[in-house]
């Protein structure tokens, strides 16, 4: 045991050591800032310094005995360097910024004289104040001299000038090459001196000149040395000079010195490779060096190829070297003057720019003359370069002033802007190189109007006449305007702008100019020649021959009536003259009665016939329908009908009729035909009714009758038409015509046919008839000469016969009453009908005729009442009559259909192919009309009437009183066009049917059973085909997970990881900065989405209940968290769940609960990897934090562990057995040449000689792309045509590697011949290569059966390393210059490097491959394998004497990565030439490498010996965990790894030791995988062989590694199939609801047949979770992290993906896209999906309509069809459970049902017909409607109603999504199409949501805020909890930006600041702790604070 006497430990303290004092042993004093101890008594010296060296008296030579022992070290800081001030050891000063550290004791003088005193402590700057001459300055000093700061770099005094202690001029030393005296070498000499020793200043400029030499003598820097040639010339030896640290720069292991130096070759700067490689062919090369002040003392100037040429190079500081330029700048000093002294870089005004003093100078005094005599500038200009040009006005020109260059004058119109100093100098419109002005605007200067004599200049404006003119030249002086009276000198004067200018009304004696206007007789002139106005010439045709005036408006017709009692006059002229003379006949023709008088326009006087022209066909009540009426209003016509067959009898088609109905009550028979043309047209609307007849009694009971009459006939037809005479019976008065044609007995039958027709139709619709003849007809007139004579003969008795069966029936019948001339008029409209259908072959007419008088039996109040044509019309009338029933319930659906017909309707004609009645031109129009009905249609509008034409309607003021009708009914792709229209009791008010469409406005339903109906699609359409497409995204990112230190982004979390990217960046966007990442981790058979579903029980979709608890933690640990303490979850409910730290200490740390102690709230934390106590990290290898703080935030959640991918393992044999070295896998490069395509489909021109060819084709298979050119564009293509090669043919298989060739373009001419394509197609995947010793080459297209080929060389040489990139192979071998490359892997091409070297790797990465060799510091690139660059690699990295001996290369995270085995060094290089150093491994020595790669953020190097490092970054390296062996003890020997889907792939062998007991040589089974480096799985191999070798590749989308041997042909190659493991998180919302299963590893390795399998661990959940795991191609891994960042939040981050993949997302939300679309379809197009069937209606085949909101173009679907990608906005929105999948087919239906209304009214609908409803008597005693509001718009299978209105309770609807109640202001609105996150502001009390969206939760108590929701209002409690927890626990990620309330309690009652664990608490701002509490205390901080002296120092005024 040590012992201590304690008398001993006694020191006196005696504070500052002060001289003269009596000191004893073991007093302690302080001098400066260090501690002494006394050693012996003494009387202090007056040098401390004296004592403290003191000696021992009397000692030769003298012994030290110091009286003082340092006790403690320090400083002592004595504020500002002062003069005349003792200074001590160790004292420390500042000197103008700097801390300087006194070295010497010593009393200040000067500074400068001092300096040696003194040592740099801290370099630092001050800035002092503007440079003084003769002041002393410091390093560090900062002055400001004209503008430019200068530091200090040496203290000293200043001088006169800063430029004398500036050295800017660079100092020149010559270069050349000479031999040492020995002759054994060269070297270089300097300026004639051999390997001269220099020294160099810092600050100086120095220039190695290796330059050709000027008087012609030997280039020695390039030619010394090398001998001469066959011709005795020099052979060229460069020898550049380089510059280093290292003696002998590279050649003694050193690099090349690059701080502050350049290369120049012929006088441009070039870099340092150039330099080396143009060298001996330029004329002039220049090293420049610069040297910095942070220099070495040391460099060495060297040559790059050879040895011991250079020397030493000293570098020191100058002493007259005193400043350097801190920052550049300038000073503005005014405007420029005489006589003053200017300074570089002062400014200047001068002549409005602003010019920079280049050097210091006094300015002249006066003015003075150029070369040639004139002023010139008053500025230097040689010594000031113009910094800022600018412009100075001047105003006016004046000849006595000065003007400098940039004054800008006014010269008449321009402006000039002066080029040099000038005066008197006049600007002219003209300049040349001598003038002093340049024209700078062409302006204007208006002067009035024109004055002969006045001076004028240039740009001056005159007003000539109406005319503007311009002076284009100086006018007045020498110059005289040559002008007149008449015109302006066109070379003098430029017409502007023609004009006018107004005279007012001509005027005898008036002067006029040209251009002058005036008026006369109504007409405008203008005036062409200047003369005086007389009776003579005014204007017009004034008969004297002066045409002095145009015309210029010509006014309209004069009235030819101008005095009262004339009857015509017309054409009046010349009555200026006065001589009365006209031109034309004046007087009035007779005409003709009933004609009337009209003017044409060309004044021709005549008498019309009334109707010839008039269009006007009359129908009154007092009207006959007979010859010679309805030609006039008073003799009209009787009946409407006949009417409109008069107009179609007698008009043309299409001729504008208006059928004139007066005032009256008509009863007419349905239907009526209106022909084309025609308007039907009442007096007004109350005055004129037309009825629909109802049984008229005169046609009752008279069937027997109707039949005699047909005998009747039937005796007499054929004498008639044999002009046998039949005597006229009493009453017929009508002579019979007789024509010369004589008919028989066929024509008579012909007649009789079309008789029989008339009855049948007759008997079938009043008597029930058995047959109801067809309609047929056509619009040709025939051309059956029998048919055309029937019907001439049949014409020329109808009257006779008519009238006849009239007298018949008296005759036959005398008691029979009946209208006079009835009968004869239904037989005159039979005979009629029936020789229309002769002529135009059917039975149209015949069938209508038989319909008119069944009708007048039974009425047609079941019929149509007007069948429109058109451009017909109704208009100012009311309709009535029609009276019908409703269908029984039943027959349809949902709502009963009348039976009667319409009273407005298409006409249907003979048929649809009728074209007579299609709606071509104008659609029919009703106006002004209101129709009165039961149980009939307003409007019918039947689109299968009609095959062509509008199909259309419109109306207008139309009101439908229909009890149990339907307003307007249009159906089957018919149209209507509604305003004002207005239906009462309706059963239906508006009803569109299979593609109807009504458009509305200001209209309304009221009453009746339903407002408007939309039912159905048409069922004729052809509708659009189209497919779903889903891959219109990118990947897609749901969150990052960010935190910890600085903020960083450890992951992304995919909501989609995408599908077939080969390339993708990322954008990443937030509170944070810096992040950079690379897509390099592409995998395949991986989780792209795991979408969630229905549960199988039929749950909620997403799960209910399931954990999600967000707190701060206390404490925790490497193993244990302790929880919130107002944590309440219990044991039972969370044990087994994930707990992730999610910010503060330890983020990005997680594992699951496996025990939680509730009384300390404590849970203890294992592995998910290992099951083990402990954190796993989302970044495996991040050092896991040892203490958890109470910033560390937590998340609970669901536990999901994905099951492992498949693993499986075959050995596939090879012919022979090969020692294989290396494997890889690329996809190739094949060219076909020749390939003949298909014939086409276009058209060749026989005519010239031509036939169709087949076009031919070279097509490149580079990688899975093909590339097509065109080898012969062949004869008679299309554009579109397509060809397709199969995939046999290039290499691949058919259907799978088919290249498609699209006809993009074909040749404008005869030929058709193809000229451009567009291609499509997949070529074949790759191929995997093996290398083996000593030359051979396997490869397979599967990895299962392999071919064998042979390398290039000849020679067997030692081959090593195979690479693949850019679609090619390359192989090295060692100890060689010689490689190979191949585009196949079949063919090979042998290729020569620049060096013979052992080479060790290749690696391909940046586009390039790069080799490093074992042995040298060369490295080696090339893009393409076949022409090759070098570079240097590192040599030394640790400092020791050993060179690096480079063992492996890896490539990724953007840079190549090296590693050299015998000291552990690491090189790395962002692009394979230039290379960095980093320390390395932190085991140095005897390292063997296996291999090296890159994956998952790491680079992983494993040993052969089983040890690995990762490393982050590849400079810093991490030892990971030891590869496991096969028998758990046995070290086996590792020999490659390589990386690829997730996977590090690592092979052995087990290198002849006792495996398991057994010795198997090398023979094993046995390998290893991981994903991370740390965690690593041993893999069984298929069978036991000798493994050396491994490659990865996929082939088919399925990726394969594969294995080689070692000269094994059976079993020669292992395949093993396995792949990483899924990674997931939940992202949760509210309610325990799964919103996504976040993907942050996708895995790899699995299929969608076997995707990877989820177990979800959590206890509290109550409906379980659905998913669907979809698995992928082409999926992204996380990215590379170039830079993680600083400052980011997972909340507020946002990641953007753009690449050449897709995110394939299923539609779940109203939004759909679809490929393959011909056009844009209409909105409220109806899609049809096969998989979605109408949960609506019974029938199972009926399919869900989705109707069209929103279309959106998204373009070309990039299929080559030409065919459009379009977004759609859907209603209703997609469900999960439609499983939409993409390519799924899609109907759509753009003819649906609508109804388009605007401006509507819905009135009580649903209170029943008119006498349900009975208004207004229902009212009467407090009674009211019962209407069902539902009933207002419907819609059904399809159609869609799209309408703006009020409804019964005055409330404002916009279709069924968004409302407004008058009486409340209550909103409803659609959350399906509406986003809340528009809302600024939201009050419940007046918004809810409706339809099918969510509605606005207003009491959530979410205390966390993690739903993140738009549309959840949380109550001030869960406000107030989360804002307590935040401030109590201390919450890492609370924000606010100031406190601000009368008392704030921020740590609890006690007003503290603290946190429950006692910790310490950083403030890291500033605090400001002054005022006073409530009761005037003053206020400050309590408790304790450490902190550390560094300086002892008094603080100021301006640091506190």
């Amino acid at each position: 045991m040590a012992e201590f006497k304690l008398e001993r430990f006694k020191y006196t303290w005696k504070g500052e050591w002060t001289t003269g004092t009596i000191y004893k042993r073991d007093d302690v004093v302080r001098v400066g800032g260090k501690s002494y101890v006394c050693l012996e008594g003494h009387t202090a010296d007056p040098k401390f310094k004296n004592d403290l060296l003191a000696t021992l008296a009397g000692s030769n030579p003298p012994q030290p005995a110091p009286r003082w022992r340092l006790m403690t070290d320090g400083r002592s800081y004595r504020g500002q360097w002062t003069t005349a001030t003792t200074y001590a050891i160790s004292d420390i000063v500042e000197k103008d910024g700097s801390l300087w550290v006194c070295i010497n004791e010593h009393d200040s003088t000067n500074f400068v004289t001092n300096k040696d005193d003194w040592s740099l402590l801290v370099s630092h700057i001050k800035y002092t104040t503007n440079w003084t001459p003769a002041t002393d300055y410091g390093i560090g000093a900062l002055v400001k001299y004209n503008g430019i700061v200068y530091k200090c770099i040496q203290p000293h005094v200043s001088q006169v000038f800063l430029e004398d202690n500036l050295i800017t001029t660079p100092t020149t030393l010559q270069v050349a090459v000479a031999r040492n005296v020995e002759d054994t070498a060269n070297l270089y000499t300097v300026n004639g001196i051999p390997q001269a020793e220099l020294t160099l200043a810092k600050g100086k400029t120095y220039i190695f000149d290796q330059s050709a030499p000027t008087d012609g003598g030997d280039d020695t820097n390039k030619f010394f040395g090398g001998g001469v040639d066959g011709n005795g010339d020099p052979v060229q030896n460069p020898h550049p000079l380089l510059l280093s640290a290292t003696a002998d720069g590279t050649h003694g292991g050193g690099t090349i010195y690059s701080d502050g130096v350049t290369y120049l070759l012929n006088g441009n700067e070039v870099t340092q490779q150039v330099y080396i490689s143009n060298f001996a062919t330029a004329e002039t090369r220049q090293v420049r060096i610069s040297v910095s002040y942070t220099a070495p003392n040391n460099l060495y100037y060297y040559c790059r190829y050879h040895t011991g040429m250079g020397a030493e190079l000293t570098i020191n500081v100058s002493a007259d070297v005193a400043w350097e330029v801190f920052h550049s700048g300038i000073e503005y000093v005014g405007a420029w003057a005489r006589d003053t002294l200017y300074r570089k870089n002062d400014l200047v005004l001068y002549g409005g720019s602003i010019w920079k003093c280049t050097d210091t100078h006094t300015s002249a005094s006066l003015g003075f003359l150029d070369g040639n005599g004139n002023l010139a500038d008053q500025l230097d200009t040689t010594k000031f370069n113009i910094e800022l040009p600018g412009f100075q006005y001047e105003s006016e020109w004046n000849n006595t002033a000065e003007y400098q260059p940039g004054d800008i004058v006014r010269y008449g119109g321009y402006l000039y802007f002066a080029s040099k100093y000038n005066r008197d100098d006049q600007p002219a419109q003209s300049q040349d190189s001598t003038s002093s002005w340049v024209e700078l605007q062409y302006g204007y200067n208006f002067r009035g109007d024109w004055v002969d004599g006045a001076t004028y200049n240039p740009g001056d404006m005159v007003l000539r006449g109406g005319d503007l003119y311009m002076a284009l030249v100086s006018i007045g002086g020498t110059e005289v305007d040559g002008s007149t009276s008449d015109y302006l000198q066109a070379e003098k004067w430029e017409l502007v702008i023609p004009s006018k200018t107004w005279g007012q009304a001509w005027l005898v004696g008036q002067r006029y100019d040209v251009g002058t206007v005036v008026y006369h007789f109504g007409n405008a002139y203008v005036c062409n020649t200047w003369h005086v106005a007389s009776n003579d010439n005014f204007p017009g045709d004034n008969g004297s021959g002066y045409f002095y005036w145009d015309l210029l408006v010509q006014a309209g017709q004069a009235s030819g009536l101008s005095t009262v009692g004339d009857l015509l006059t017309y054409n009046l002229t010349r009555t200026n003259v006065g001589d009365g003379s006209t031109i034309g006949p004046a007087g009035v023709p007779i005409g003709s009665g009933n004609n009337l008088l009209t003017i044409d326009d060309q004044d021709n006087v005549f008498w019309r016939d009334y109707l010839r022209t008039a269009g006007e066909i009359f129908v009154g009540t007092h009207g006959m329908d007979a010859t010679g009426y309805g030609l006039s209003p008073d003799k009209p016509f009787r009946s409407v009908r006949h009417a409109a067959e008069y107009v179609e009898e007698t008009f043309p088609a299409l001729t504008p009729i208006k059928i004139k109905v007066n005032t009256g009550r008509y009863t007419e028979i349905g239907p009526i035909s209106v022909p084309a043309g025609a308007v039907v047209m009442g007096d007004e609307l109350r005055s004129t009714t037309i009825v629909c007849n109802a049984r008229l009694d005169e046609y009752q009971n008279e069937t027997e009758q109707f039949s005699g009459m047909w005998d009747y006939i039937g005796s007499v037809l054929l004498s008639l038409y044999s002009n046998i005479d039949v005597p006229a019976l009493p009453g017929n008065n009508v002579v019979l015509t007789k024509t010369p044609s004589i008919l028989g007995l066929s024509e008579t039958n012909l007649t009789s046919t079309l008789f029989e027709v008339i009855k049948q139709k007759v008997e079938f619709n009043a008597e029930s008839g058995a047959v109801d003849p067809a309609i047929t007809g056509t619009n040709i007139l025939t051309a059956d000469a029998q048919r055309r004579r029937t019907a001439a003969k049949l014409d020329s008795v109808a009257e006779y016969l008519s009238q006849q069966v009239e007298a018949w029936v008296r005759q036959t019948y005398p008691t029979k009453v009946f209208r006079t001339n009835r009968i004869a008029e239904d037989f005159m409209h039979f005979f009629k009908a029936v020789s229309y259908d002769l002529r135009y072959e059917g039975t149209y007419k015949s069938v209508l005729s038989g319909e008119r008088y069944a009708n007048a039996i039974t009425g047609s109040n079941l019929s149509d009442l007007f069948r429109h044509r058109d451009t017909t019309g109704l208009r100012n009338c009311t309709v009535e009559g029609l009276d019908g029933a409703l269908n029984p319930p039943g027959v349809y659906d949902l709502y009963q259909r009348p039976t009667s017909g319409a009273y407005t309707a298409l006409d249907p004609g003979w048929g649809p192919a009728d074209e007579r009645t299609w709606i071509k031109r104008r659609s029919p129009y009703i106006q002004g009309v209101t129709t009165i009905g039961t149980a009939c249609v307003g409007m019918r509008v039947n689109g299968l009437l009609h095959n062509g034409g509008n199909k259309s309607m419109t109306a207008n003021d139309y009101t439908q009183v229909l009890s149990d009708g339907i307003g307007a009914w249009i159906s089957d792709n018919g149209r209507a066009e509604l305003v004002s229209v207005f239906t009462y009791y309706n059963q239906v008010g508006y009803l569109a049917e299979r593609g109807g469409v009504i458009r509305a406005t200001n209209g309304n339903n009221s009453y009746g059973k339903y407002g408007s109906i939309a039912d159905g699609i048409d069922p004729n359409e052809v509708p659009i085909t189209a497919s779903v497409f889903n891959r219109d995204n990118e990947a897609t990112v749901s969150s990052v997970y960010a935190g910890a230190f600085g903020d960083e982004i450890f992951v992304y979390e995919y909501e989609n990881a995408g599908e077939n990217y080969s390339s993708a960046t990322s954008a990443i966007t937030g509170a944070g900065a810096n992040a950079a990442v690379l897509h390099e981790d592409i995998r395949h058979g991986s989780l792209f989405q795991s979408r969630i579903v229905n549960p199988s029980d039929s749950g909620a979709i997403g799960g209910v209940g399931y954990t999600n608890i967000q707190n701060q933690a206390t404490q925790g640990d490497t193993t244990s968290i302790t929880l919130n303490p107002n944590e309440t979850a219990t044991a039972a409910e969370i044990v087994g769940q994930a707990l992730y730290i999610i910010s503060g200490t330890g983020t990005g740390q997680y594992g699951y609960i496996q025990a939680y102690n509730e009384l300390n709230s404590t849970a203890t934390i294992y592995k998910e990897s290992t099951g083990t106590p402990g954190w796993d990290h989302v970044v495996p290898g991040t050092p896991i934090a040892s203490l958890l703080e109470s910033n560390t935030r937590y998340q609970i959640e669901p536990r999901i562990v994905a099951s492992e991918p498949a693993y499986s393992a075959a050995n596939y044999n090879i012919a022979s057995g090969r020692d294989i070295v290396d494997i890889t896998f690329s996809n190739t490069t094949f060219v076909f040449t020749d390939i003949e395509g298909t014939p086409g489909t276009g058209d060749v021109i026989t005519q010239d000689g031509l036939a169709a060819t087949n076009a031919r084709f070279n097509i490149t298979k580079n990688g899975l792309v093909y590339e097509v050119t065109i080898a012969d564009g062949g004869l008679g293509y299309a554009i579109g045509d397509t060809i397709v090669i199969l995939g046999g043919a290039l290499g691949g298989t058919d259907g799978v590697n088919d290249c498609t060739i699209k006809v993009n373009s074909v040749s404008d001419d005869s030929s058709n011949s193809i000229t451009s394509v567009v291609v499509t197609g997949t070529g074949r995947s790759g191929k995997f290569v093996a290398i083996a010793k000593p030359n051979f080459v396997l490869e397979s297209d599967t990895g299962q059966g392999w071919n064998e080929v042979l390398l290039p060389n000849a020679t067997a040489i030692d081959w090593i390393k195979v690479q693949a990139g850019n679609n090619r192979f390359v192989a090295i071998a060692k100890g060689t210059d010689e490689a190979a490359y191949s585009l196949d892997g079949v063919t090979w091409t042998s290729v020569t490097l620049p060096f013979v070297e052992d080479w060790v790797d290749i690696e391909f990465g940046e586009g390039k491959f790069v080799a490093i060799a074992s042995n040298s510091t060369t490295v080696i690139q090339s893009t393409d394998g076949i022409t090759w660059t070098n570079s240097s690699m590192p040599n030394d990295a640790v400092g020791d004497s050993a060179s690096a001996e480079w063992q492996a290369l890896t490539y990724g995270k953007g840079k190549f990565v090296a590693v050299a085995g015998n000291d552990g060094v690491v090189g790395h290089s962002t692009d394979g030439t230039t290379w960095t150093f980093d320390t390395g491994f932190p085991t140095t020595t005897n390292l063997q490498v296996a291999g090296l790669a890159y994956g998952n953020n790491r680079y992983l190097a494993l040993l052969q010996t089983g040890e690995t490092y990762y490393s982050f970054d590849g400079s810093t390296w991490t030892q990971g965990t030891d590869v496991p062996s096969q028998d758990g003890s046995t070290i086996m020997k590792w020999n490659d790894m390589k990386f690829a889907e997730g996977v590090f792939f690592a092979i052995c062998d087990a290198d002849n030791q006792l495996v398991g007991g057994d010795l198997n040589g090398n023979d094993t089974n046995f390998a290893a995988t991981t994903e991370d480096g740390i965690l690593w799985k041993g893999r069984t191999l298929a069978a036991t062989k000798p493994y050396f070798g491994v490659g990865f590749g996929v082939v088919n989308n399925v990726g394969s590694w594969i294995v080689g041997t070692k000269n094994v042909a059976i079993g020669g190659f292992a395949k093993v199939e396995t792949g990483a493991r899924v990674k997931v998180r939940t992202k949760l919302g509210s309610g325990g609801l799964i919103q996504t299963i976040k993907i942050i590893d996708p895995g790899s390795g699995y299929s969608q047949a076997s995707p990877p399998v989820f177990t979800i661990t959590d206890n509290r959940y109550t409906v379980a979770v659905g998913w669907e795991n979809r698995v992928g191609n082409g999926v992204l891994a996380q990215p590379s992290w170039i830079n993680r960042g600083i400052g980011y939040r997972s909340s507020t981050t946002q990641v953007t993906i753009t690449g050449d993949g897709y995110a394939d997302f299923i539609p779940e939300t109203n939004i759909i896209k679809l490929a393959g679309l011909p056009r844009v379809p209409t909105i409220g197009s109806q899609l049809l999906f096969p998989n979605i069937e109408d949960d609506i209606t019974v029938d199972p085949d009926d399919l869900k309509s989705f109707r069209v909101a929103i279309a959106t173009d998204l373009g070309d679907d990039g299929t080559g069809n030409g065919t459009k990608l379009v977004q759609f906005q859907i209603s209703p929105r997609m469900r999960t459970e439609y499983d939409l999948v993409h390519g799924t087919s899609v109907t759509i239906n753009e003819n649906f049902s609508q109804c388009r209304i605007t401006g509507h009214d819905f009135l009580d609908i649903g209170t029943g017909n008119f006498l349900q409803t009975n208004y207004p008597d229902i009212y009467a005693g407090g009674n009211y409607f019962v209407s069902a509001p539902e009933n207002e718009v419907y819609e059904t299978d399809g159609g869609r109603i799209f309408y703006v209105s009020t409804d019964q309770d005055g409330n404002f609807r916009a279709g069924e999504l968004f409302s407004v109640q008058q009486a409340t202001g209550v909103v409803t609105i659609s959350a399906e199409f509406f986003d809340l996150d528009g809302l600024s502001e939201l009050s419940l009390g007046g918004v809810r949501l409706g339809g099918s969206g969510a509605v606005v939760r207003e009491f959530s108590t979410d205390p966390t805020f993690s739903e993140d929701s738009n549309n959840v209002v949380p109550t001030q409690r869960a406000i107030a909890t989360f804002l307590a927890d935040r401030l109590s626990v201390g919450g890492s990620d609370l924000e606010l930006n100031a406190f601000q309330a009368g008392q704030i309690f921020v740590g609890g009652e006690t007003n503290q600041i603290d946190n429950i664990q006692n910790k310490i608490i950083n403030v890291a701002v500033p605090v400001d702790v002054s005022g006073a509490d409530a009761l005037g205390n003053p206020v400050g901080i309590g408790g304790s604070y450490v902190g550390q002296m560094l300086l002892l120092r008094n603080f100021d005024d301006s640091m506190k």
